[in-house]
């Protein structure tokens, strides 16, 4: 996977609609936050400051591994 030029929450918001199974909205992390972080070249303060945005823009809601896309349409704007 290439990461450059792409922001952390454009890779962020395009690892969760890919991780998501097809018609659903729901999904777990298979890894804890750390290990994803350093998956897509982020700090793990970073990545949870891109979820809580993420929240922040009501696109997501999540607790612990469990989150759930509430505007999937949204999420896909942002992996652009």
């Amino acid at each position: 996977m290439r990461f450059w030029p792409f922001s952390g929450t454009q890779r962020v918001a395009a690892y969760l609609l890919r991780e998501v199974d097809e018609g659903s909205d729901q999904l777990t992390l298979p890894a804890s936050k750390g290990v994803l972080a350093s998956r897509l070249n982020l700090t793990p303060e970073h990545f949870s400051r891109i979820l809580a945005d993420l929240c922040t823009q009501q696109l997501i809601s999540f607790k612990g591994r469990q989150i759930s896309l509430l505007d999937s349409a949204g999420l896909q704007r942002c992996a652009q």
